[in-house]
């Protein structure tokens, strides 16, 4: 689905969801099905890592 290009109501029909969000029901068998909505938090190199790089390069 290219959410850009569609209406609003094309995106919520695509995504199962209407203007008024989840019912309860709805929202509890989502969070069954696919986990709690949250962002993983990706870590990069560690600091000194990083520095040591930074020196090496110059």
């Amino acid at each position: 689905m290219r959410i850009a290009a569609s209406s609003v109501d094309e995106v919520l029909a695509g995504l199962r969801s209407a203007r008024t969000g989840l019912t309860a029901a709805e929202a509890r068998r989502r969070r069954e099905e696919f986990g709690p909505n949250r962002v993983e938090e990706l870590r990069g190199p560690p600091l000194a890592l990083r520095f040591a790089r930074c020196c090496r390069r110059a």
